[in-house]
C-alpha cells in the first residue's frame, strides 16, 4: 500500500501538466476568422469605386475578415457601438475631389478613415491596428501607381513640392472609438475571483444543508428559505467586495462603483445558485468540473471567438457562464450600457432556473422521522 502511494505524485503531476498545457490550446492555436469589419464607401467617384473594389477583392483572400458594406457611416458607427462589429472602414465623400486637388498648387488632405473598437475585443484591436496600416500601404501603393499614370498621360508637371506628397498620398485617419483606457484589464480581472467565491459559497452552503437534521417539513422550508438569503447576501457582499478590491489594490476607477458592483453581484448570484444546483443533484466530486472551468476559461475570455479554432466556438465558449460577466461588463465599462442589459437579464435567467432546480431538490428530499 505505502508503495502505491508512492506513485500518487507522479500521476497527480502528469496530469496537472496535461490540464495546465491543454489550458494554452486556445491561445497557440488562434485562428481569426470572419471578423467583423463595416466598409462605406461615401464617394461615388471612380477611385473611390476602384479602392473599394481593390479592398473588397484583397479581403476576399483573407479569411480573418468578414467585410460588411453599410450605406452610410452613420449605420456603421451605430453598428460600432452595438457591438457588431470590430472595426470599420470609410473613404468619405470627398475623395474624388481630393484626389483631384494633389495635381494643383493647393492639394488637399487625402484620408480614409479607419475605426477600431477596442471596447470590443483588445486582442483584435491590436491585430487590426497591423492590418489597417498594411492596407493603407497597399492602398497608397496603388493609388500613387494611377495618379502617376494620369499625369504621364495628360503631360502634367509634378512641382517637387508635391512629389514626397505623391509617395504616400492616403493619410490614415485612424479613430479608435469605444476606448477602453485604463480599464482594459478590469473585465478579466473580476473572473477567477468572483468564480473562486462562487465555489466557495456554493460548497459552503451545501454541505451545512447536509449536516443539518430537520425532523420537520415546516424547519426544513424554513431553513431552506433563510439559507437561500444567506446565500443571495453573501453574493452581493462578495461582488461589493471583489469590487472595491480592484479600486484599492488595482487603483480603477470606474464612473458608478455600485453600477458595476451590483451587475457584479448578480454575476455572483447567478454563479452561486448554478454551481449549487449542480452539487445538489450530482454531488461534490462535480465540484471539479467548475474548479477546471476556471482555469480553461482563462484564456477563452481573453480572445474573441472569432478568434478561437471551431471547436472552442461551438462546444465551450457557447455553454461557459462567465462569459457573460464578461461581457456585461464591458457593456457597462467601454459601450455606456447601464445595470441592465442582454447580459444581466441571461445572468438573471442562470440564477432563476438554477433556484427552481435546487428546490425541486429540497422539495423532494427526505426528513428525518
Amino acid at each position: 500500500m505505502q508503495k502505491k502511494l508512492l506513485a500518487v505524485p507522479f500521476i497527480v503531476m502528469l496530469v496537472l501538466v496535461l490540464v495546465f498545457v491543454s489550458t494554452q490550446i486556445p491561445m497557440t492555436k488562434m485562428a481569426p476568422k470572419d471578423i467583423a469589419i463595416g466598409f462605406v464607401v461615401a464617394d461615388d467617384g471612380q477611385l473611390a469605386m476602384l479602392i473599394q473594389e481593390n479592398v473588397q477583392k484583397a479581403m476576399a483572400s483573407n479569411d480573418a475578415l468578414d467585410i460588411q458594406l453599410f450605406d452610410s457611416q452613420q449605420d456603421m458607427e451605430q453598428a460600432l457601438q452595438n457591438r457588431e462589429l470590430y472595426g470599420g472602414i470609410v473613404i468619405p465623400e470627398n475623395f474624388s475631389a481630393a484626389v483631384q486637388s494633389l495635381a494643383t498648387p493647393t492639394p488637399m488632405r487625402l484620408d480614409i478613415q479607419y475605426y477600431i473598437n477596442e471596447g470590443q475585443n483588445a486582442n483584435v484591436s491590436t491585430m487590426l491596428q497591423t492590418m489597417f496600416t498594411q492596407l493603407n500601404s497597399t492602398i497608397n501603393d496603388m493609388m500613387r501607381a494611377q495618379l502617376l499614370q494620369q499625369m504621364e498621360a495628360s503631360g502634367v508637371a509634378v512641382p517637387a513640392a508635391q512629389v514626397e506628397g505623391l509617395i504616400a498620398p492616403v493619410k490614415a485617419d485612424v479613430q479608435v472609438v469605444n476606448t477602453t483606457g485604463d480599464l482594459a484589464t478590469a473585465p478579466t480581472v473580476f473572473f477567477q475571483p468572483l468564480w473562486f467565491a462562487s465555489i466557495l459559497g456554493a460548497v459552503l452552503f451545501v454541505m451545512a444543508g447536509k449536516k443539518s437534521v430537520f425532523l420537520s417539513r415546516k424547519e426544513q422550508l424554513t431553513f431552506n428559505i433563510l439559507q437561500s438569503v444567506v446565500a443571495i447576501v453573501y453574493s452581493f457582499i462578495a461582488g461589493y467586495f471583489v469590487t472595491w478590491c480592484t479600486t484599492w489594490i488595482l487603483g480603477f476607477e470606474f464612473e458608478s462603483f455600485h453600477t458595476v458592483a451590483l451587475f457584479v453581484s448578480m454575476a455572483c448570484i447567478a454563479f452561486l445558485f448554478l454551481i449549487k444546483a449542480a452539487l445538489v443533484w450530482i454531488g461534490l466530486p462535480v465540484i471539479a468540473v467548475f474548479v477546471l472551468l476556471m482555469f480553461y476559461g482563462l484564456p477563452l475570455i481573453q480572445l474573441a471567438p472569432e478568434m478561437l479554432p471551431a471547436f472552442y466556438q461551438d462546444f465551450i465558449v457557447s455553454w461557459i457562464p462567465f462569459k457573460f460577466l464578461i461581457e456585461g461588463l464591458k457593456d457597462i465599462l467601454f459601450f455606456g450600457s447601464g445595470l441592465i442589459n442582454d447580459n444581466t437579464t441571461i445572468l438573471m435567467w442562470i440564477f432563476v432556473v438554477s433556484f427552481i432546480i435546487v428546490w425541486v431538490k429540497n422539495s423532494i428530499t427526505k426528513v428525518e422521522q
